[in-house]
């Protein structure tokens, strides 16, 4: 058995699920976002031989982690769906132990390609400035003026890069080097980064763990299938 978690409306996930399933990743069980904030019993189990997790899905599906192989996240937060039930002042306190519940009962989850942690469901979701000094540590050039902000010519391009490899377009050898670089430096094994190709450079625009995955196509797809095998 193998898991995607993904958003509630996501034309890509579902792009994903298709391909990976066609690759032979069966059974293939999508647990939307919807899962997550209500509907769904857990029995999460921590001994000293570790811990498990049994999810019971609203339409009757049981995910046992253990026998769970792999997976892919697409999500970086998941909210709590009832937190309206309770009063202003316990809506925050609600929505912070939803949310460490959901990271520890994920992380029981073995083979997921991005494990969840405290910053996020799919790997570490970075502000945008802790991104960009990121960058800057592997050797990226960030983009420091509005995109519109002249007349050069400006493409934004997004690379996928899973562990080693390169996914979509492929970008001059030393902004690949910089793109495995951060990579590397995020702590996650599957990374989408945003660039901006100008006429004399390219740039780094942003990266998160999450987000279309279609730019990297079949080829990406036969990795993730490999790499989850």
């Amino acid at each position: 058995m193998w898991l995607l978690l993904k958003r509630n409306s996501d034309p890509a996930a579902t792009w994903l699920a298709e391909g990976l399933s066609a690759c032979g990743l069966n059974p293939l069980v999508i647990i939307n976002e919807s899962a997550l904030s209500g509907g769904t019993v857990w029995t999460q189990r921590i001994g000293a031989n570790g811990a498990t997790v049994v999810m019971r899905l609203s339409d009757g599906t049981i995910v046992d982690s253990t026998r769970v192989r792999g997976g892919i996240c697409l999500l970086g937060w998941a909210g709590a769906a009832p937190v309206g039930d309770f009063v202003q002042e316990d809506r925050s306190y609600v929505q912070a132990e939803h949310w460490a519940f959901l990271v520890s009962a994920l992380y029981c989850v073995p083979g997921l390609i991005n494990p969840p942690g405290p910053l996020g469901l799919a790997g570490p979701e970075f502000g945008l400035r802790e991104w960009q000094c990121r960058a800057a540590k592997a050797g990226f050039q960030l983009r420091t003026k509005p995109v519109s902000s002249n007349k050069e010519t400006c493409l934004r391009q997004r690379v996928i890069v899973l562990d080693t490899e390169i996914f979509g377009v492929q970008p001059p050898s030393r902004i690949a080097k910089a793109c495995l670089s951060l990579r590397a430096i995020s702590g996650c094994r599957l990374l989408g980064i945003e660039l901006l190709q100008t006429d004399a450079r390219w740039e780094f625009l942003s990266a998160s763990p999450t987000g279309d995955l279609r730019p990297g196509g079949e080829p990406l797809i036969e990795a993730l299938t490999k790499a989850l095998k």
